[in-house]
């Protein structure tokens, strides 16, 4: 029995059994350079949002002090973020 739909963002409907988990969702969706693209996107926007959040409450952050906060970018991924 399907009980839930994925919609990916290029326009595919994929039905889902009612106990898939997320992993499975994942795994489900199609990937294309649209997708890849659209998600590179989000990415790179949440994570200078965030890195922008942190500077504007500690603004004498250095790349070390942002990486170790955020843990999951690194000092290299924060150069990247400030040279945009």
């Amino acid at each position: 029995m399907m009980c839930r739909f994925l919609h990916s963002p290029c326009g595919h409907v994929v039905p889902l059994p009612c106990n898939s988990s997320n992993k499975e969702l994942k795994q489900n969706v199609e990937t294309t350079p649209i997708t890849t693209q659209k998600t590179t996107q989000k990415t790179t926007q949440k994570t200078t949002q965030k890195i922008l959040q942190l500077l504007t409450q500690n603004p004498a952050f250095s790349r070390r002090n942002i990486t170790e906060t955020l843990g999951d970018v690194s000092e290299n991924g924060i150069k990247y973020h400030w040279s945009d």
